[in-house]
């Protein structure tokens, strides 16, 4: 039988009390005078992060130095919209990939604050303190987030994470946080490569057995994608259109799947923590857009999305693949 995992990525956008989603032009909103260290405020919030962790017993967390969760909070802060989803289209594994990461990811995002600059011109508003808007917001994550199904809880205490990334923007009335949680698993000893006739993962697991492999496509991001999604709670990998599986011995076969392609990877082994896998996608990724490499490990009794490699077939090369 095939294997095919069913998942839709468990992250949830704590919104603030009030939330219109308008856009803004940044001059209106300017930064405190006496700014405190970004620097200053990242190891807070890890510090924050790691103390929730060791004290449900589970280890701590790495800083990843990936920017995406960065780019996504000044972004928000701009728009004044809580979203997964950034203005030009990207989810956040799309952006985390653009600036060079490897390993899935789960996302939490937080305002708290002033939508409207507005209503600072007609009463006084409270101008915020970076700190404890910081420790506010985990303490909700942890121990106010019914509403979204503990979705930020279980990305704070997922025990598979290894790595988080924090994003910090704010001004005098306005706080935002969002947190890239990483599974960093695999160690590539070379590149993937982009070419769909011949996908090579070779690399050593730091932990974990190979599960399987699944595809997912997402057509081009768009500002029409944001606008669609940007009130969703959650996002996940797209649509899964294939699952990569090993060479079975002769006489043997896999049942065909209904809703996705299998296809039989050429090599797929694992030799203690190495793995040699080789397959060709050209036979699925015949529609422009962006196809979505995950490897994934089982670890434990979870199973654990362990990459997020893209590849991008553009409109041009479609009849040429």
């Amino acid at each position: 039988m095939s294997k095919k995992i069913m998942v839709t990525v468990t992250v949830v956008s704590l919104a603030a009390a009030i939330y219109f989603g308008i856009t803004v032009n940044k001059a209106m909103y300017e930064l405190p005078t006496e700014q405190i260290s970004h620097d200053y405020l990242v190891q807070h919030a890890l510090e924050l992060v790691n103390k929730d962790r060791k004290d449900n017993g589970l280890g701590s967390l790495a800083l990843s130095a990936n920017k995406a969760a960065q780019t996504h909070a000044e972004e928000i802060l701009m728009t004044r919209t809580v979203s997964h989803w950034l203005t030009n289209g990207e989810k956040p594994y799309m952006t985390y990939a653009r600036y060079g990461g490897a390993g899935g990811i789960g996302q939490n995002v937080a305002f708290r604050g002033i939508t409207d600059i507005e209503q600072c011109k007609q009463s006084k508003c409270e101008i915020i303190d970076p700190i404890k808007k910081l420790e506010e917001i985990e303490y909700a994550m942890m121990f106010d987030d019914e509403d979204y199904e503990w979705g930020n809880k279980g990305n704070i205490l997922d025990p598979n994470h290894t790595h988080v990334s924090f994003g910090i923007a704010y001004d005098e009335y306005s706080f935002v946080l969002v947190q890239n949680f990483e599974y960093n698993y695999i160690n590539l000893t070379e590149p993937i490569g982009h070419d769909p006739n011949r996908i090579k993962i070779i690399g050593t697991l730091s932990e974990g057995r190979l599960y399987n492999i699944s595809v997912y496509y997402d057509p081009f991001p768009t500002t029409g994608s944001y606008e669609a999604h940007k009130n969703e709670k959650t996002y996940g990998f797209g649509r899964q259109i294939a699952v990569v599986e090993p060479p079975l011995p002769p006489n043997s076969y896999y049942e065909k799947p209904r809703d996705y392609e299998l296809i039989i990877a050429k090599n797929m082994v694992q030799d203690q923590s190495e793995i040699d896998v080789e397959f060709d996608m050209t036979g699925i990724a015949v529609e422009p857009g962006i196809y979505t490499l995950t490897v994934w490990l089982q670890i434990n009794h979870d199973y654990v999305p362990a990459t997020v490699y893209q590849i991008f077939i553009e409109p041009n090369i479609k009849d040429s693949i």
